[in-house]
């Protein structure tokens, strides 16, 4: 049987932090203090602008009162319901400009089969403005509810997947499957996902016969700086 043990120095110094001026790690009452009073995925943004991967995350593994706020960031409609938000936040802004406003209000009269003459007169109409401006906005974010991608997949983990709940796994384990680009890889390699680590030790053993490509190799860079016991060792 043959052993084989890969040490790769250059790669455990890369994987030295420093911690001169690390800033103190949030807190699990800060934490619950932004899901408390934000929606889910606006709490998440909050808490990234704080230092929140130092934190223990093995001591609330068993909080349930912060993981029923967590496991909504796993929810593809309460994701979709934040992106519809953030789509009519910006689309508020766009319109802040009258000039834009006019002109979609002009459209939406339009469809409703009014001449453009008559368009082009009630949009000089300030009254009208003000009238149409709340019903401009709500076929607005109509239209973006009948996108097709409402079950569209958070786009960052990096929080969530602190979390090491089951919960989590499955759904990021779910996402990859629907994902070409091994977007997932390193997250499920911090999860120890069997067929992930079936696939990191295969890439060492191509890396050994110089059977592997630049994006593999960066791959596996990625992988060594990580905080792990992993071990790359081949009994066969």
């Amino acid at each position: 049987m043959k052993k084989i043990v890969f040490t790769f120095i250059c790669l455990i110094i890369l994987s030295c932090e420093s911690v001169i001026g690390q800033r103190p790690s949030i807190t699990r009452d800060q934490m619950l203090h932004y899901f408390k009073n934000n929606p889910p995925f606006e709490a998440e943004e909050k808490i990234k602008k704080l230092e929140y991967e130092n934190f223990n995350y093995k001591s609330v593994y068993d909080d349930k009162e912060l993981k029923s706020y967590v496991l909504k960031l796993v929810d593809r409609r309460e994701y979709f319901e934040h992106e519809v938000r953030k789509d009519m936040q910006r689309y508020l802004e766009i319109i802040a400009d009258t000039n834009r406003l006019k002109d979609d209000i002009w459209s939406f009269l339009y469809k409703r089969k009014r001449s453009d003459k008559v368009v082009d007169s009630l949009v000089q109409i300030p009254s009208i403005i003000t009238q149409y401006r709340d019903s401009v906005i709500q076929e607005t974010e109509k239209r973006y509810r009948r996108r097709p991608n409402k079950l569209s997949i958070p786009d960052d983990t990096r929080f969530v997947e602190m979390f090491k709940y089951r919960e989590v796994y499955d759904s990021i384990k779910l996402w990859s499957k629907l994902d070409s680009r091994e977007k997932y890889f390193i997250t499920l390699f911090d999860y120890n996902d069997p067929e992930i680590i079936k696939k990191t030790k295969d890439l060492v053993k191509r890396l050994l016969k110089n059977r592997i490509n630049q994006k593999e190799i960066n791959l596996l860079l990625l992988i060594f700086t990580r905080k792990t016991s992993f071990s790359f060792i081949d009994n066969q």
